[in-house]
């Protein structure tokens, strides 16, 4: 009898061990799920208040981001399409003014804080000096004979881009992009 209750203690001390080693790496699984779950929070919360600071400063960033890049490096103004279809397509129409291109580029040197010198190259070409400004939405550029234009962009990636603009003529429509001139296709 004595073996029996030896053997039933035994066995009860080895079940009760399992146990209890079960129940430490359980409690051991819940501290490190809420050691995760609090990093998760932490981090939410400061991508919140991130977003937040975001959204107080946009005004000024979208600005800036926007200045940095005109200073940077020239612009240009260039057709992209002419009565919707492709320019350098167009170009292989009959129909198509053959100086669109040329005549149709503008460029834009943004040498200060509110300067600029625009350049028209062909017939109608020339130097002109102008003022420039930025709200939340557009770029105003003002030359010196008074002629305004406005270019309204967007922030994507923390780059600007400019969004392009229909001009039309009497039987005409022309496309326009404004872009950096390193990344005119015709330069």
């Amino acid at each position: 009898m004595k073996k029996i209750f030896y053997i039933v203690i035994l066995i009860s001390v080895v079940f009760l061990g399992f146990f209890l080693i079960n129940e430490k790496h359980h409690n051991d699984l819940l501290k490190e799920e809420v050691k995760k779950q609090k990093a998760i929070n932490k981090k939410e919360q400061l991508d919140n208040q991130n977003k937040e600071s975001t959204t107080k400063h946009s005004t000024v960033d979208k600005k800036e981001i926007v200045k940095e890049a005109l200073l940077k490096q020239p612009y240009v103004e260039r057709i992209s399409k002419y009565n919707d279809v492709d320019v350098k397509e167009a170009m292989r129409q009959p129909t198509t003014p053959p100086n669109l291109i040329h005549d149709g580029t503008v460029s834009y040197y943004f040498n200060s804080d509110n300067n600029v010198t625009i350049q028209r190259p062909g017939s109608i070409g020339g130097t002109y000096q102008g003022t420039w400004s930025i709200d939340d939405h557009k770029l105003t550029i003002t030359t010196d004979s008074g002629v305004t234009k406005q270019y309204t962009y967007k922030i994507q990636n923390n780059k600007v881009k400019f969004d392009s603009q229909d001009k039309y003529g009497t039987d005409d429509k022309w496309t326009s992009e404004f872009i950096p001139k390193a990344e005119d296709p015709d330069k």
